[in-house]
């Protein structure tokens, strides 16, 4: 695997350090915006982590390297279906775990659909415990230590409170507000920023900067706005449509699912923000607002109702 981790040379500088002073703490806390290479990092570094050779990229030879490769290969184009492992509940139910290809010191831990659930922490607990096989070392990567929830978070921590020696946990978080004190206090925080414009192009092909500027330097990102054009439309439509089409905006936003509503007041936001950064105290009525909306989605909060408001105190 080719070195893939654009634009974050901090991160790279630390990283490389540690490792090369043998002073590699045994959980790492990866956190910043969706889309900017935390993923690739923690798959990057963890492969030098188990490297049999003792290079802090890995080096690519080894029988460690060459097996790791293919798996963290899979895992970064999401074709994950063959190395999704399953374990057994408590209730002896068969429960998707992690996934784990043929690499026997490494498994990758993912929410198993929005949540990290007990049961896959359990495992890890386990897996944390056994002797490296193939490597000098063990390694477990979780992806979305924000979304433990809060069984599965103190049952992790237990893990990271005495770890072994040669097991090492890397972490990645996109809000880390949601991450455990305890959790965070036992880790040492890297943290990750946007994308700048060069590494946007290299990574995305696109070189149109409205569309960086509108994904904050983050690939996910602009993988959403590809795929949710309806969404920047409405947005377009609403502050710039005259009281017919903003009414039909209004009527067809309350019927967006979450994902779609909360891309809808995030673009809002950023648009207002840029029209509206001369009037200060109209601007914070507005923000207050969207804030607001945006927090009580998932409470059912009237969103017609809100993006009405919000109209009236923008005009137009």
């Amino acid at each position: 695997m080719a070195m893939r981790l654009l634009n974050q040379d901090r991160v790279k500088g630390i990283l490389e350090s540690m490792y090369k002073k043998g002073r590699v703490p045994n959980t790492i806390l990866f956190w910043g915006p969706s889309g900017v290479g935390k993923t690739v990092a923690a798959l990057e570094f963890g492969k030098g982590l188990l490297c049999r050779k003792g290079m802090v990229w890995g080096c690519g030879e080894c029988e460690s390297c060459r097996v790791y490769e293919s798996i963290a290969d899979r895992i970064l184009k999401g074709d994950c279906e063959e190395i999704k492992y399953y374990g057994e509940s408590q209730s002896g139910r068969s429960v998707f775990v992690y996934l784990k290809g043929e690499h026997p010191d490494f498994v990758f831990l993912i929410p198993d659909g929005h949540v990290i659930k007990i049961d896959q922490v359990r495992a890890v607990k386990e897996f944390a415990w056994e002797k490296p096989i193939l490597s000098p070392a063990k390694l477990i990567i979780v992806e979305g230590a924000d979304l433990l929830n809060p069984q599965a978070g103190d049952a992790f921590l237990k893990s990271l409170e005495e770890p072994p020696y040669d097991t090492f946990f890397i972490l990645t978080a996109v809000n880390i507000k949601n991450v455990l004190p305890t959790i965070i206090s036992r880790s040492f925080l890297i943290e990750f920023t946007p994308l700048d414009f060069e590494s946007f192009k290299e990574i995305t092909g696109s070189d149109d900067r409205k569309m960086y500027e509108l994904s904050g330097g983050s690939v996910s990102r602009l993988n959403k706005l590809k795929e949710k054009a309806h969404v920047r439309e409405m947005v377009n439509r609403f502050l710039e449509g005259d009281a017919s089409a903003v009414f039909s905006c209004i009527q067809k936003i309350g019927s967006y699912d979450e994902e779609d509503v909360v891309l809808f007041f995030d673009l809002l936001e950023e648009n207002i923000v840029g029209k509206m950064s001369t009037n200060i105290e109209m601007l914070e009525r507005v923000m207050d607002v969207i804030d607001e909306t945006r927090r009580d989605i998932p409470k059912g909060v009237n969103v017609s109702l809100a993006i009405a408001y919000i109209k009236t105190i923008i005009g137009g």
